[in-house]
């Protein structure tokens, strides 16, 4: 019998209850950015090393997201469910009785697990779930969940670091995966049929050990430098790897990514523009939270505050950007975005002497206009260049790219600052403001980039039209 589509609380309670989850996982990600000070200090480790407390959580999630889809005609939804939500309270619970950095660090991981299953099963449910006349409102609902969970992070993480100490950030989420384990565990619907599969093994290894090799040969330049045989080695490995993968994905039947999507010139170089922006968006996170605390001297709440303005304007810009983009097109739209984010880079570099908490979150504000003219609207223009029976497969890849992306950003902007603190090994402070300063300038390079690849991303999607 074929699933009755019906909007009822029954299904908004599910997509709630899955979203739970994918908040609580981004709600981390921006949280745990304004923590590295604090961790630093308690554990006694380096710049390089405590980012991996995100790094290595996005990496996980970049490595999970792509299975999602033989999970998905695997097991059912409530399965992949609850295993997720499982999986992500032990994660939660190792972070908060964590002794040490390394017992954090695989809690860390293990929620990138949880995480990486929910934040696609979300969606999964929508679009075979929800009515296709109200297909727009549900997806709205399901995105207002995760858009909250970065403008809350910053904040969060400050009150609890500044009052209670980082391990109330972990605490203050277990009531509500206990909440949204139970209710979706009762209100969860299979719609689908259950396939037999094969996993493609052997391309999913050569994807999840090309990842890893790159970010660790990212993450040793702080360390090593970028010419030293560590970093060339591993980087080697990961284009080796790379060119390894996608051969053996064109050969097998059941691909765990169809390269197919990458013949579309328009999706290719929308990937990109992504890929910079959601690096930059992420390094930014990083960096922006560290900067004020360890240069301007503020407190953790202080600085988590810095971001949040942008982040609300953030929450509410996104629609009027993809309702202006339905409107007037991708050129009118999309192209301006980019120039908005190289102007916010730019201030954000100069050394000015007025360079306090209003004036990084004034910047963030212009650079969060840009960017809600063109991420989601390059996407939305790079999927629309697929053949539909590609869709799934360009969701799936975006959203795993993104992960990564993420990720690279936090450790090349990490490295960076990492490598001003070694050039002044007696003044952590003066090498931490050299290192910051050299991070900063390092996003109008990444910004130019996002400039060349959206004009060409929206050049051949009106060619192709």
């Amino acid at each position: 019998m074929e699933f009755e589509r019906k909007l009822n609380l029954r299904l908004i309670l599910s997509i709630v209850s899955v979203g739970v989850l994918a908040f609580c996982g981004i709600l981390l990600e921006t949280s745990m950015n304004v923590a590295m000070p604090t961790l630093m200090s308690d554990f006694g480790v380096t710049t390089s090393l405590a980012q991996w407390v995100t790094t290595g959580y996005l990496l996980v999630l970049a490595i999970v997201i792509p299975i999602s889809s033989f999970l998905k005609k695997r097991l059912t939804i409530k399965q992949m469910f609850v295993l997720s939500i499982i999986a992500f309270m032990i994660g939660t619970i190792l972070a908060i009785i964590s002794p040490s950095f390394f017992i954090l660090l695989i809690g860390r991981l293990i929620q990138g697990i949880g995480t990486g299953i929910a934040l696609p099963l979300m969606f999964n449910i929508v679009l075979e779930q929800a009515p296709l006349e109200k297909l727009g409102f549900i997806i709205g609902i399901a995105t207002i969940i995760i858009a909250c969970a970065p403008a809350m992070g910053p904040m969060f993480g400050g009150w609890a670091i500044y009052h209670f100490g980082w391990r109330m950030i972990f605490i203050c989420l277990i009531p509500l995966l206990i909440i949204a384990l139970i209710v979706g565990s009762i209100v969860i619907r299979q719609s689908g049929k259950l396939e037999k599969v094969s996993f493609d093994t052997l391309g999913y290894i050569l994807l999840a050990l090309c990842f890893t090799s790159f970010l660790l040969g990212i993450n040793f330049s702080g360390v090593y430098g970028w010419l030293s045989a560590q970093v060339i080695v591993l980087l080697i490995v990961a284009v080796i790897l790379l060119v390894l993968f996608v051969k053996k994905e064109l050969r097998t039947e059941q691909p765990l990514i169809n390269i197919a999507i990458f013949r579309s010139r328009c999706y290719s170089f929308s990937v990109l523009t992504a890929f910079f922006i959601q690096f930059a968006i992420l390094g930014f996170g990083f960096l922006i939270p560290y900067f004020a605390q360890m240069i301007l001297g503020t407190n953790a709440q202080t600085a988590g505050l810095i971001l949040v303005p942008g982040f609300v304007f953030g929450i509410f810009m996104t629609p009027i950007g993809g309702k202006l983009y339905d409107r007037f097109g991708s050129k009118k739209i999309i192209l301006p975005g980019p120039y908005f984010l190289l102007l916010a880079c730019v201030l954000y570099a100069l050394p000015l002497e007025a360079k306090n908490s209003i004036y990084l979150a004034c910047m963030y504000v212009i650079f969060m206009f840009g960017q809600c003219l063109c991420l989601a609207n390059s996407m939305a223009n790079g999927l629309k260049s697929l053949p539909a029976e590609l869709n799934a497969d360009g969701n799936a890849t975006y959203n795993a790219i993104q992960q990564l992306a993420g990720a690279i950003g936090t450790a090349i902007i990490s490295s960076v600052v990492a490598k001003g603190q070694a050039k002044i090994p007696d003044d952590f402070l003066a090498g931490s403001a050299l290192g910051c300063q050299n991070a900063f300038w390092v996003m109008p390079l990444v910004m130019v980039l996002v400039i060349i690849v959206s004009t060409i991303a929206v050049t051949a999607k009106q060619k192709s039209n």
